[in-house]
């Protein structure tokens, strides 16, 4: 997947983020383009980079301003020097290895001192503890 070829929007958010838009619809294709290029992002971080936060169709790029001023990244602000890198890396094919979606088991327990309204929930809803705990 190409991502110069598709939605690719740079919105200033604050003096130290932007937010790149990817589309306006939730799908599954917006959410792999957005999660290969976070991954580009951190494999290619420009100075001053400090995290990205991502969401449904959007990716925020969060940044020290001071260090960006100092780069040598192309622009007169921050926003033109982050929208330059940012632009660059569009058109760098992601390392398709390291793109390997990981799966993370998180363990949940219920009841006693891990859920103590479980009772007062099952109680509320007329339910045993073990329906809303598969319901979960």
């Amino acid at each position: 997947m190409d991502i110069a070829d598709q939605h690719f929007a740079i919105y200033y958010l604050s003096e130290q983020a932007v937010t790149i838009e990817f589309g306006q619809q939730i799908g599954e294709e917006v959410f792999n383009r957005i999660r290969q290029f976070n991954q580009l992002i951190h494999q290619n971080p420009f100075p001053g980079f400090l995290s990205t936060v991502p969401a449904y169709t959007t990716l925020s790029v969060y940044f020290d301003p001071l260090q960006i001023i100092k780069s040598n990244l192309p622009g007169q602000d921050c926003f033109e020097k982050v929208c330059a890198h940012l632009n660059h890396l569009k058109n760098k094919p992601a390392d398709q290895e390291k793109s390997m979606i990981k799966t993370v088991s998180v363990p949940v327990c219920y009841g006693g001192s891990f859920g103590p309204d479980l009772a007062e929930l099952a109680t509320l809803h007329q339910l045993a503890a073990d329906e809303i705990v598969a319901m979960h």
